[in-house]
């Protein structure tokens, strides 16, 4: 793989050391090798998975597709069945409802509840809520509780349960304050409410008379005519949802429409289609005189007359037509007959009108517009619609945006009524929802709509959490073709604001997928074989941006039965993941799952288990533990939601430990290959353990399986939300698999300081032990190292990389700082995370260097088989100016036309919202999902860990030298007092990172340092890298990722400080073991944010002390030396 670039020469030839022009990433590369050797684990691991024996899948596509849609069939069933229940109850009881509030329920405005993790939001479940309107006179009972309280305990499914009646009334259950306005909320003119009630779509013309008149006040507010105008016709707009179209006109003495395609089409009233609307009002000015037929025509050049063909009768068509001014044109009617009939009579229309500027002739020109007197049924039956004069202006809006009532075509029938999916305002954080909807009638009038939301990401477990291969995928689409779920969209949990639906075309634009993509429109079945090519993130996706790959698959899709959805199973060829088999000899059984809640683990195997602290965090050392996430249940949603009992722990436990052969019913069900993975995941621990002294050098160990479990070493407790496959350890490591894969410095979130992790993926075992990065990846293996311990052990190897006259960075493949001086910070909040470079170079995965040292005055040099360079470069180089901006992100930087940008940078790719298509050009989407890592953080343990002894005690108070205390895990250089204040060089201590993290003592703690003045600033014993140069990874994040790899000079002007030179350490220690593992899993990702030129004052000095001899410090031992050696 290339990253292309250009390359730029900025600097005057330079003489060179030798050592310099020798430098190769040999030496770092072993480094990286070992410690996946002896550290990490991996080529351990992976010889014992290859041991294993794995069970090929057999389903077939259409075998999965089935299954997938009979298990949607019974929850859409489930949850329609209870639906009725409901409306069943509310018809029955409707005559009995009282006329009069009475206090039966709570006033939703006044609702204390308490927060409840599924609706993430404080509700109460006690009972209902009521909010009701100026016209309310039908008030629920009881009743209608009971049955939606009986249905909420049945089903976990549902969220909120609520009836709208038809005069503004609504009931919800579980109780919330959604608003603190006690009579703000109708459901009269809500999308669900106006889409349950209509049997059919509806394309929307409305027509405003923006007239001289309207600038006179009304009797609403002294609001103007316009003003009122206005908000009638944004009242109208939001009752409408994506399957509808709208069109709008605004007229006076002449017809003014938008000018974007807005004005040329009825577009469908998408949220940002909508907020174009609304942005086109108000640009409106009372002018002029007003012309209905100039209004009337505009409305109709809406209607295109091929698309009336096509529909026919399944569209309802309508215009509505508010006049504020006398007529001053011609006869609308004769207009509406020639336009109509030429339309067949299709187009139904309501006339308005408002304010004291309306004589009785205009009026009666206003009925007569909606009877259209003067049509000729010939041409197809006349539908009549109604004419009203408004006398209080403000109900102009309700009796406008009740438009829907007059329609011949209300919908009283018992097949429920699926919205467009939507982030529902009662609780942003819950991520994408859909309502299931039922209207209520009583003798054949409507009175009212009865819903159930569902959270899309529970409802569609089975298709977001479908994990086969890496390159197979599932993905599901409405009868008009739009997407509910598909790989290239975020999750439905991580959706904070209303989407835009995209065509199904825009995700999947093969042409071989069209006739596929036709037929799940029509409802039917069937299978197809062709190739497309498959977007694929290679890392972080802001970031690393995206590749495409060619692929041939299997297409298998059928309709969810009882819904209007189809679903579709896309598998690789040879993608499917294998099984390992269960019961096999080679796999541990008992011992093998310890539950991350130590609370609920006390005794295991009937033995105490001891506790201690690992940094922040309550801990044991005596196990790793195992944490079950969602994706390793079958009902993901069930296992999250409800709450934790140590009874289902003690399930969990006799299960995988192999007491039990089945499961317990009274528990969330765990996918049947769970149990061995866990079993096969037992021999990470075991490696381990073999040798706990690598703990001495690093900080966390974990693995992260394709199957659904994390296991961490040593054992703590972490969120029941947490997804390591949106982790960027996860992700980085299977987009470059193969390779030791460094993840760029980051502050620990359990207060392990700057860490930097090392990862290894794990493939699938194969008995000939060959493997290729076609393999699938079972497994991510990971440890995370001390900052300061992993850049010395690196300066160590290269000591050219500490003379007078060079200096050395490494980055990663997308051009982030993984080692760089200012990283050994001393302070109180260190800025490390997503440091990025700019000014163009090639950088290639070869081994390669790219020597420039001649002509520019630096060299990279690629470290092999891993995911980072090294930068060796002159000292004195010159600033650049190619990137001004410091801490610009590629979401605030847009990329130039030529194509020449340092910084990262984005580019949009132009989305017509009213024709639903991209622009691109492209076979293929050309971005993928942004997924945030949304997991939940856990605070520090203060309180458990209080008592308990460190996990292991590395006696940081006994080392007596900055290098010796860095030499293990968990201690700190204490160089600055609590104030700020540095210690004299003599006076420093070192103590355990929670005293004085970053090198700064904390408020309240102790140290042995003595308590001198401080010294001046120029006296620190931070020293800085004069120039730097890395490179940087232009990612288009808002339609497109394009990358762009560029490499940039900065100058920074230090003074070097003389100190004594202390003998670094090596990684062999007094028990000659090498380590180097664990990773944080609870890390944050941040907004990118490039390094900055201010000097920082105070840093901690990794160049001192790491000359050693030609061979270096950290020289390898024989394997047979290393307890932790390959088995």
């Amino acid at each position: 793989m290339n990253l292309y670039l250009v390359l730029v020469s900025l600097l005057p030839w330079v003489a060179l050391s030798q050592d310099a022009q020798l430098l190769t990433g040999l030496k770092f590369s072993n480094d990286l090798e070992r410690m996946d050797r002896n550290g990490i684990g991996a080529p351990n691991l992976q010889a014992y998975y290859d041991s294993l024996v794995y069970d090929k899948p057999t389903d077939t596509g259409a075998e999965i597709v089935e299954k997938m849609t009979n298990n949607l069939e019974k929850m859409f069933q489930t949850l329609t069945n209870q639906l009725k229940n409901v409306k069943k109850a509310i018809t029955q009881k409707y005559d009995s409802f009282s006329a009069f509030e009475q206090g039966t329920f709570p006033q939703c405005c006044k609702i204390n509840g308490t927060y409840n993790p599924k609706f993430r939001t404080e509700i109460s479940e006690n009972g209902a809520c009521i909010s009701v309107s100026t016209s309310s006179k039908h008030f629920p009972n009881k009743d209608i509780e009971m049955i939606m309280k009986k249905n909420y305990q049945l089903n976990p499914n549902m969220l909120w349960q609520y009836f709208g009646g038809s005069d503004g009334t609504f009931l919800i259950y579980p109780a919330q304050r959604f608003s603190s306005n006690c009579y703000s909320y109708d459901p009269r003119f809500r999308q669900y409410y106006v889409a349950s009630a209509t049997k059919k779509p509806k394309d929307v013309v409305v027509a405003v008379d923006i007239s001289g008149v309207t600038a006179g006040r009304t009797n609403y507010e002294s609001k103007t005519l316009l003003m009122v105008a206005r908000e009638a016709v944004q009242y109208v707009i939001d009752t409408l949802n994506p399957n509808d179209r709208i069109g709008l006109v605004a007229f006076n003495e002449q017809a003014i429409k938008p000018t974007s395609c807005h004005g040329s089409q009825l577009v469908k009233a998408t949220t940002t289609n909508k907020d174009a609307l609304k942005d086109f009002t108000k640009d409106w000015t009372s002018i002029k005189q007003s012309n209905y037929g100039e209004g009337i025509q505009a409305a109709f050049s809406y209607f295109n007359q091929q698309e009336i063909e096509i529909y026919g009768d399944t569209r309802e068509s309508l215009i509505l037509f508010l006049a504020a001014g006398d007529n001053a044109g011609g006869d609308p009617v004769d207009i509406i007959k020639t336009e109509n009939e030429a339309r067949n009579n299709s187009v139904t229309i309501l006339t308005y009108s408002f304010g004291q500027g309306v004589n009785s002739h205009s009026r009666e020109v206003l009925r007569k517009m909606s009877k259209q007197v003067m049509n000729n049924a010939s041409f197809g039956t006349v539908k009549e619609g109604t004419y009203r004069h408004v006398q209080n202006d403000s109900s102009l809006r309700s009796e406008m945006a009740s438009y829907y009532l007059g329609l011949p075509s209300t919908n009283l029938g018992d097949n429920p009524v699926f919205s467009v999916p939507y982030v529902d305002r009662r609780s942003t954080k819950t991520g994408l929802v859909t309502s299931l909807c039922l209207p209520v009638d009583k003798s054949g009038t409507l009175v009212g709509v009865t819903c159930t939301d569902i959270l899309l990401d529970e409802l569609l477990s089975d298709i977001t959490n479908f994990k086969q291969g890496e390159l197979s995928y599932a993905f599901m689409i409405d009868g008009q073709g739009r997407v509910m779920v598909h790989y290239l969209q975020p999750t439905p949990n991580a959706i904070t604001s209303d989407p835009d639906p995209i065509d199904i075309h825009v995700l999947e634009p093969s042409p071989d997928a069209k006739p596929m993509i036709d037929s799940m429109k029509r409802g039917e079945s069937g299978n197809t074989t062709f190739k497309y090519l498959k977007t694929i993130s290679r890392g972080i996706l802001e970031y690393e941006g995206i590749e495409a790959k060619q692929v041939d698959a299997d297409y298998s899709w059928k309709k969810v039965p009882g819904t209007n959805f189809s679903l579709c199973v896309v598998l690789g060829k040879n993608d499917q993941q294998s099984r390992l088999r269960p019961n096999q000899q080679g796999l541990s059984k008992d011992g093998v799952f310890y539950y991350h809640r130590l609370d609920s683990n006390s005794l295991f195997n009937g033995e105490t288990i001891p506790k201690c602290r690992e940094y922040q965090r309550y801990s044991t050392k005596e196990r790793s533990m195992v944490m079950l996430t969602p994706h390793a249940f079958v009902t993901p949603y069930e296992y999250l939601y409800r709450p934790e009992t140590q009874t289902e722990v003690g399930y969990y436990s006799n299960y995988l430990n192999d007491r039990h052969s089945t499961q317990a019913e009274e528990a969330p069900k765990l996918k049947d290959t769970v149990k061995s993975s866990i079993q096969a995941s037992f021999k990470a621990e075991v490696f381990w353990k073999k040798n706990q002294n690598q703990s001495q050098f690093v900080i966390w160990r974990y693995m992260g399986t394709r199957d659904g479990h994390v296991r961490v070493y040593p054992a703590v407790e972490i969120t029941k939300d947490y997804d390591h496959f949106m982790r960027p350890w996860w992700r980085r490591t299977v987009a470059q698999k193969g390779k030791n894969v460094v993840i760029t410095p980051y502050v620990d979130n359990w207060g392990a300081g700057v860490v930097v992790t090392q990862c290894k993926a794990i493939y699938e075992g194969r008995s000939n032990g060959q493997h290729s990065s076609n393999d699938i990846v079972d497994v991510v293996q990971c440890i995370d190292y001390p900052y300061p311990y992993f850049s010395r052990m690196f300066l160590s190897r290269y000591p050219e990389c500490t003379s007078d006259e060079y200096s050395c960075m490494v980055i990663d493949i997308s051009g982030f700082l993984v080692i760089y001086p200012s990283f050994s910070y001393v302070g109180d909040n260190p800025d490390i995370e997503l440091k990025h470079l700019g000014i163009k170079v090639h950088l290639k995965d070869t081994s390669d260097p790219i020597n420039r040292l001649s002509s520019v005055g630096y060299k990279i040099a690629p470290v092999l088989h891993s995911n980072v360079y090294i930068i060796i470069k002159k000292k004195e180089l010159l600033p650049g100016t190619c990137c001004q901006g410091s801490n610009i992100s590629p979401l605030e930087y847009s990329c130039t036309s030529s194509g020449s940008d340092c910084c990262l940078c984005h580019k949009v790719v132009p989305y017509d919202t009213c024709q639903e298509k991209t622009t691109s050009g492209e076979l293929y989407h050309i971005c993928s999902a942004r997924l945030p890592d949304s997991n939940t953080r856990l605070q520090p343990e203060f309180e458990k860990i209080k008592n308990l002894k460190p996990c292991f005690d590395v006696g940081c108070n006994t080392r007596v030298d900055e290098s010796n205390c860095y030499q293990v895990a968990g201690c700190s250089w204490c160089i600055q007092d609590q104030n700020g204040g540095e210690y004299p060089s003599s006076e420093r201590c070192c103590n355990i990172f929670e005293t004085c993290p970053f090198g700064k003592v904390q408020k309240g703690k102790h140290t042995q340092c003595s308590k001198h003045e401080p010294l001046d600033n120029s006296e620190s014993a931070s020293e800085g890298l004069a120039g730097i140069i890395g490179g940087s990874a232009g990612g288009v994040v808002v339609l497109i990722i394009i990358v762009v790899i560029i490499i940039v000079f900065f100058f920074r002007k230090r003074n070097l400080k003389a100190e004594k030179k202390t003998t670094y350490l090596t990684v062999i220690s007094e028990n000659p073991a090498f380590k180097a593992e664990g990773d944080r899993i609870s890390g944050s990702d941040h907004s990118i944010e490039y390094l900055r030129e201010e000097e920082r004052s105070h840093q901690s000095n990794q160049y001192i002390g790491v000359h050693g001899s030609d061979e270096g410090p950290f020289h390898e031992p024989d394997d047979e030396h290393y307890p932790g050696k390959r088995v």
